[in-house]
This record gives C-alpha cells, sequence and structure tokens, in this order.
C-alpha cells in the first residue's frame, strides 16, 4: 500500500509536528507556519506536537530525511520535484488526527491503534520520506519579472512623490488663503473700531444687536480714548524734554559767550498750564511725576530704576559743569539751586529703588 502525503502552509499560525513517533519530539526548532500531512486513505492527518526545524534537517540514525524551509516557496505544491511517499504495507496510522470537516477545522485526537517501532536504518519496503536532492527553498524571478517588479516599484515611488508634492502645494495654498483671511478680517474689525471711537468721540452713543442703546460700551471706549490722549500727552512731553537738552547742549558746546538763562534749561517739571518758570516749581511732586509719569504709558519699554539712573548722570553737578560755564552770570546762583533740588529728588528716588 502506497500513502501520498500533501504539505500545506498556514503562514497565519506557528503549530507544530512530529513524526511517525515521539522520537521526533526532539527536534524542536521555530518556524512561521506549519506543515499538515495528509493520508487519502484513511483520512487522518499527523498530529501537531512540536516545533518544525527552519532548514534542511538529515537524521541518519533512523535513515529518515525530513525537508522543511521558513521560505513557503519551496513547500508549495509544484515547486518540489519528488512527492513525499511512505511504503508498508503493514503500518498503521499512528499518532492521527481525523478531521471534521476542513483542512484547518478544529480536529478530535482518534485513538491510536498500537504503536510503530522504527527501523534503524533504511530497509527496502519500509517507510521513509524522500524528496530531490537539491531543493531551492528561495523564489526565483526570471529577468522579466524582475524588470517588471522594479518598473512598479519605481511608479509607485514615483506617485508617491508627486502626491506629496501636490499635498505640499496645498498646504502651502491653504496657508495663504488662512493668512488672508485674518488680514482681512483684522482690517475690518480696525474699521469697525475706529467707525465706534470716531462715533463716541463726537458724543454719540453705540447700540447694540437689537437697537437698544449700549452704555456700557459707549463708556468703555469713552475711557479708552481719555487714557489715549493722555498717554499721548506724556509722550510728546517727554519728546520735548529730550529734544530741549539735545538743543541745551548744543548751545552750550557753540556758545562763545555766556548767553544761557535759567528758563533756557529744560527742568524736569510740566508747564503745559503756561505758568511762569519759576524755582519754586522744582518740587519733588512736580519732578517724580515728571520723570516717571511717562512710565505709565502702555508698552513704554524703560524701567523706572533705568529713568532714575539716566537722570542721575544728566543731572549730576560734574555733568553740569558744561552747562554752567555758559550760563549768564546773574543766572548762576539760581541754575546751582534748581540742579541741587533736582539732585536731591534723584537721590531719594534712587534710595527706594
Amino acid at each position: 500500500m502506497r500513502w501520498r502525503y500533501f504539505l500545506v502552509i498556514d503562514l497565519f499560525g506557528s503549530i507544530s509536528v512530529t513524526y511517525i513517533s515521539d522520537t521526533y519530539r526532539g527536534l524542536d526548532f521555530p518556524i512561521e507556519g506549519c506543515i499538515v500531512v495528509h493520508c487519502p486513505k484513511c483520512s487522518t492527518y499527523l498530529k501537531p506536537t512540536s516545533n518544525l526545524p527552519r532548514s534542511l534537517h538529515l537524521h541518519k540514525k533512523y535513515g529518515i530525511v525530513i525537508l522543511f524551509s521558513h521560505s513557503p516557496s519551496a513547500l508549495i505544491f509544484g515547486a518540489i520535484n519528488t512527492l513525499y511517499h511512505i511504503k508498508d504495507a503493514n503500518m498503521e496510522p499512528h499518532n492521527y488526527w481525523t478531521p471534521n470537516s476542513l483542512l484547518f477545522g478544529t480536529p478530535k485526537p482518534a485513538t491510536s491503534k498500537r504503536g510503530l517501532k522504527l527501523p534503524t536504518h533504511p530497509q527496502n519496503g519500509l517507510g521513509y520520506f524522500a524528496f530531490a536532492p537539491v531543493v531551492d527553498v528561495e523564489p526565483s524571478f526570471n529577468s522579466e519579472d524582475a524588470s517588471l517588479a522594479k518598473q512598479a516599484e519605481e511608479r509607485r515611488l514615483r506617485d508617491e512623490a508627486e502626491q506629496k508634492k501636490r499635498d505640499e502645494e496645498l498646504d502651502r495654498e491653504w496657508q495663504l488663503e488662512e493668512e488672508r483671511r485674518l488680514q482681512l478680517r483684522a482690517r475690518e474689525a480696525e474699521e469697525a473700531r475706529r467707525g465706534e471711537e470716531s462715533w463716541v468721540r463726537s458724543g454719540g452713543i453705540l447700540r447694540d444687536t437689537n437697537g437698544r442703546r449700549d452704555m456700557v460700551r459707549t463708556q468703555a471706549i469713552r475711557d479708552e480714548l481719555k487714557l489715549r490722549e493722555e498717554e499721548k500727552s506724556l509722550m510728546d512731553r517727554w519728546k520735548r524734554y529730550e529734544a530741549d537738552w539735545a538743543k541745551l547742549l548744543e548751545q552750550a558746546k557753540l556758545s562763545p559767550s555766556r548767553t544761557i538763562k535759567f528758563r533756557d534749561i529744560p527742568w524736569p517739571i510740566d508747564l503745559t498750564d503756561k505758568s511762569p518758570l519759576s524755582l519754586q516749581l522744582l518740587t519733588p511732586e512736580n519732578v517724580e511725576e515728571f520723570l516717571l509719569g511717562v512710565l505709565k504709558v502702555r508698552g513704554y519699554g524703560v524701567t523706572k530704576k533705568e529713568r532714575v539712573r539716566s537722570s542721575l548722570l544728566r543731572w549730576h553737578p560734574d555733568k553740569m559743569t558744561v552747562v554752567v560755564a555758559k550760563v549768564a552770570p546773574e543766572d548762576v546762583d539760581v541754575v546751582l539751586h534748581g540742579i541741587n533740588s533736582v539732585m536731591l529728588v534723584l537721590q531719594r528716588l534712587n534710595a527706594t529703588l
């Protein structure tokens, strides 16, 4: 009796088998997939119990040769030149499973009829596995297949590059459109704000979406307009102060005679009310308010410490000698008195930093 065995590869699991007898349970080598042996005569399957070897293994002791491979193409029907046979008219199934229905259905173990005594060397008429002497376990491709595969890979890479380029272009267009949209929204909001401020400045009252008088928003805009005017006044005052100082130093440098008067010196006090300049106006309150008042302007980048230190350098008596040397003789005493008053205020402020 001749039994033919078919080999089937399952790439989705890792199952193990033992061959003919428990003797082969020692061959524990991992492999991806499994081999199922089928006997058409008795419809039995070899029982899986141990791991499969990855490569060709020759078990010389019992005269049995077993071929395995991790490459599926080496075990698919038609890839092996010699079919596997076992010849022994007296052999009966040992450690076989009888399948329920499908090849990979859940099998139920069948009762073993009797043990199998394995020969110690190959003998005529006894069972063994036979296979071609040389089995190419690696899949082979002809030049045409390789060329087609290369062309397909190049086409895939080219398509991916083109798609990436299109995606990047779309991203750039979206970003530009988003920037334009944000800029348009900002311009519209600015125009609306200016319109509301102009309306409130002229004495108008804002209204809400329902047409009712919105006194809260109206008062908020009034406060903002007032604060903005105060900040502008403080900034203009400080700019005039710096410009007057530059003019004074230029005059002291170029004037051939002592022509500088007390009123020509830009004293750190506010004279916007057109009050006449006098030494009595150089009070600590007036000097401090003038020097530090501009620091309240939103976004002004100078700190109190920086302002006090720079003013100390400017009004120090040693620095003021250039100016005092060009002061008219009748104003020298009052100028020195004024410089001393400013220095006292600055020294007090510096002590609190």
